[in-house]
């Protein structure tokens, strides 16, 4: 029987192919691991648990079913509504399709209430019309209540507002204290939808006003500081002409405070912020548009950038090959005028086949996308100009509509079938930009193709991109440091899918922030929620408490009739169902954190040990010790073992302090197997790994 002692001091592999799980002989082997799930790998070498999700809010939702209110109309009277008013003189009376919501003064005011049947958990859209003066409107789950939206004042015309459902029974409620007679048109109440798709896109006017984008289908909504932006009561929202089936391919280049859009069926647009609640979408208007551009159906751009103070825009279905060019500093001319060097410029890729230009890039010359190959544009070593410039086929992989990302001066992008990334960069040993297969030691993890990408610098460089399925994958990489590490994120909750990604800049600006659009099942209702990754939690769609001692959280609506663990002043409590959109602790808390779990879970690959008959391969092992170096670790697994943290020195009335160091396990039994090394993470708690070794005995 031969002991040995084999260590592996890093994880900047990340998740290898299975096709690799026997090529002890390539370089990365040792670096790698068989399965990475909810962990990314460090570019110095360690591999850390994911923060949780934080949940922000619910997309926006589409009235569908039966109307609710059963007498919202006022056709002929106001039957079935009661009359809650209080003190003398005040009242609800009808009038021809109206409700009179009469008001003395503050004291003496009208108030009028319905109640609906509703099923808890469930999201609902409710619309009204306000004929005259100001309204309050209050939204609870018993007569009077406000619990679900305390009493907000209304507007006259039209209001469209969401809310969750806490009971089977819900209030609505009507008033004013202003002493008069004001009116109620039409109130109605139906169950949300949420069955189709909205994607997110980043909006980053500076370090420190930074915005996320919700594009559904027909509106954009906006979020700001962990938080939906609203006015009044309601999400600020406006409308726009992109369906659900065209957003993913929308195409964004910002300057300042305003958006470029394009799209292959739409006239350019323009998005302009002037404050929070301001914003405005607009059909862009050229002062010298080209005749074969932007003129009409077939003669919209697919994509644009900005490269070298000029606005680039590029392929329409009719002129599928040809870049159009502002003049310099000035882009919305587009005058071609005589051929000065600051005029617009109007240049067509000349190949042998049709190449669809797909995408635009901005680097050290401008990148072009296309189904048949990659390009670059630039001005022979001067700024480009009508007359100096050049286009020069690069590589011929072909690349997908997927927009490419940019990491330094690497262009990453998506490969025409979807399953590859690739990083477009320059190389001095063949004088032209190569592209190399990022993927090349995992083209498993990305299964059916990737969909959406974003991409997070701070505090590790860190690609995000969504798989076909609905997973989050993850890429560290360093291309300095040769770091090119994958790793799979499945999110918590039932039936769950990642749709979209956006990075922005953190609130306080000192690093980036993920944000994903997911969809799950709640209630037996498809929902999709708005979250951002949150590294001091680790629950997902979870949310932070932070305040004087108490034994109830709330707020937690989104998460009706689901189980979520709960992590309360460092210590773990037993799961709970969410009822009536709180939970009740056995404790008081301080802090805590609360929502769906998800299981980390790392597998180390077999190390292959020298044996004098050959390979160590298929005989039987036993890790006589396992030696983990962890950093702030607590609650995990090894083989299924559970790991025990606390010792005599620590008080029995509160949790131990997260383990840092050199933690011995041992007994863990023989295996006829690789000797892989199974680690889980499955309760609300940090881990971290440094590295890992241990005394392993090979059965001879």
């Amino acid at each position: 029987m031969a002991k040995v002692w084999p260590i592996q001091t890093n994880f900047t592999a990340g998740q290898l192919s299975a096709r690799l799980h026997g090529r002890v002989d390539v370089n990365k082997y040792k670096n790698g691991l068989k399965t990475q799930k909810n962990a990314y790998s460090l570019p110095h070498g360690g591999v850390v648990r994911r923060g949780g999700f934080n949940y922000v809010a619910e997309a926006k939702g589409t009235a569908s079913g039966s109307e609710l209110v059963v007498n919202g109309t006022f056709a002929s009277d106001i039957s079935g509504w009661t009359d809650k008013s209080v003190g003398s003189g005040s009242s609800i009376a009808h009038a021809t399709n109206l409700m009179n919501i009469v008001s003395v003064d503050a004291d003496n005011y009208g108030w009028a209430e319905d109640q609906i049947t509703t099923v808890a958990g469930r999201r609902y859209v409710m619309s009204f019309i306000i004929g005259t003066g100001a309204i309050n409107l209050q939204i609870g789950t018993t007569t009077e209540g406000v619990d679900i939206l305390a009493s907000t004042s209304y507007a006259v015309g039209t209001h469209t507002i969401e809310f969750i459902a806490l009971s089977t029974s819900t209030f609505i409620g009507f008033n004013h204290t202003t002493g008069a007679t004001h009116t109620l048109d039409t109130v109605s109440v139906k169950v949300a939808t949420q069955d189709e798709k909205i994607r997110l896109v980043r909006f980053e006017f500076s370090v420190t006003q930074a915005y996320i984008l919700e594009f559904g289908n027909l509106y954009l909504r906006v979020y700001k500081d962990n938080g939906q932006i609203q006015t009044g009561g309601a999400p600020v929202e406006i409308v726009t002409p992109f369906t659900t089936a065209q957003l993913f391919d929308l195409y964004f280049a910002q300057s300042a405070d305003t958006l470029y859009i394009a799209h292959p069926t739409h006239a350019p647009r323009k998005l302009t912020r002037t404050s929070d609640i301001a914003w405005t979408l607009a059909t862009l208007s050229f002062t010298s548009p080209p005749s074969d551009f932007v003129a009409g159906a077939g003669d919209y751009p697919r994509c644009v950038t900005f490269f070298e103070e000029r606005l680039y825009w590029a392929g329409t279905d009719n002129k599928p090959q040809t870049i159009w060019a502002s003049k310099s500093g000035d882009f919305l001319n587009m005058n071609q005028g005589t051929g000065l060097d600051d005029e617009s410029i109007a240049f067509t890729l000349a190949t042998d086949d049709v190449n669809v230009i797909r995408w635009l890039k901005a680097s050290d010359v401008l990148l072009i996308g296309t189904v048949g190959g990659e390009f670059k544009l630039h001005g022979s070593g001067n700024p480009v100009t009508p007359s100096n410039v050049r286009v020069v086929q690069e590589t011929k992989y072909g690349s997908s509509t997927v927009t490419p990302i940019t990491s330094g001066r690497a262009v990453i992008f998506n490969q025409r079938a979807t399953k590859k990334l690739r990083q477009m960069i320059f190389d001095l040993n063949v004088e032209g930009f190569v592209a190399p297969d990022l993927t090349i030691l995992a083209e498993d993890i990305t299964g059916d193709g990737i969909t959406h990408m974003a991409y997070q610098q701070e505090p590790d460089s860190v690609v995000w991109a969504v798989r076909d399925d609905g997973v989050l994958l993850g890429l560290t990489y360093q291309r300095d440091q040769q770091v090119v590490a994958w790793h799979q994120h499945p999110i918590g909750g039932t039936n769950t899918a990642v749709e979209s990604v956006a990075v922005i800049p953190s609130a306080d600006g000192k690093s980036d922030e993920l944000w994903a659009s997911i969809k799950r099942t709640i209630a037996g209702v498809t929902v999709r929620t708005i979250e951002y990754l949150n590294d001091s939690i680790y629950v997902d769609s979870g949310l932070e408490y932070s305040g004087s001692p108490t034994a109830t959280l709330s707020g937690l609506g989104h998460l009706e009739g689901q189980t979520v663990q709960i992590l309360g002043d460092g210590a773990v409590f037993p799961d709970q169902v969410v009822s009536g959109g709180s939970v009740t602790l056995s404790d008081t808390v301080s802090t805590a954190s609360i929502g769906l779990a998800y299981t980390t879970e790392l597998v180390t690959l077999a190390p292959e040990l020298p044996q004098p008959d050959g390979s160590s391969f298929g005989k039987k092992k036993a890790w006589n010790r396992i030696i983990l170096n962890l950093y702030e670790t607590l609650g995990i697994s090894v083989n299924g073992k559970q790991l025990v943290f606390r010792s005599g020195a620590d008080p029995m009335d509160s949790s131990p302090p997260a383990f840092t160091g050199q933690f011995d396990i041992t007994n863990l039994g023989w295996k006829q197997d690789d000797s892989s090394i199974t680690i889980k993470q499955e309760q609300p708690m940090g881990m971290t790994l440094i590295s890992l070794t241990g005394e392993l005995s090979v059965n001879d």
